[in-house]
């Protein structure tokens, strides 16, 4: 379990590592696809990459939360749930656009690289979280 006054760089640093691993995975994906079925790379590559911004704006609310810290819990819990809404309408837009008929992406393709993305969040998550030894 994780204790309250862990160090916020190393959330940081997590979130780091979670970006570097999405982007790895993406570019072997982007190389996976093109092979098997080109039309489908442009859905995929989109949703893919909402889910890397959704990462990013994370981070960036993170740091931007460690720079600017509340003396407040009242404070740091409208923090929070200012980011998880902005996070919630911005990626509900971008997946809105991605699904227009006017970019003419395939809407379960796009569905399916958002997921991917965001499973391998959960995973990256779970794999560079500090284990309960190292924080002893």
């Amino acid at each position: 379990m994780r204790s309250a006054a862990q160090d916020p760089t190393q959330d940081a640093k997590i979130i780091k590592n979670i970006i570097k691993l999405q982007l790895i995975l993406f570019i072997a994906g982007i190389a996976a696809i093109k092979f098997v079925e080109p039309g489908i790379l442009k859905s995929v590559l989109y949703g893919s990459m909402v889910a890397l911004l959704n990462t990013g704006f994370l981070y960036w609310r993170m740091r931007k939360a460690e720079s600017n810290p509340c003396n407040t819990a009242n404070g740091s819990l409208k923090q929070v749930q200012r980011a998880a809404l902005e996070r919630f309408v911005l990626i509900a837009i971008m997946l809105a656009v991605g699904m227009s008929a006017r970019l003419g992406l395939m809407p379960l393709m796009l569905l399916t690289g958002f997921a991917t993305g965001q499973l391998i969040f959960l995973l990256g998550a779970a794999l560079f979280a500090p284990r309960q030894s190292e924080q002893n």
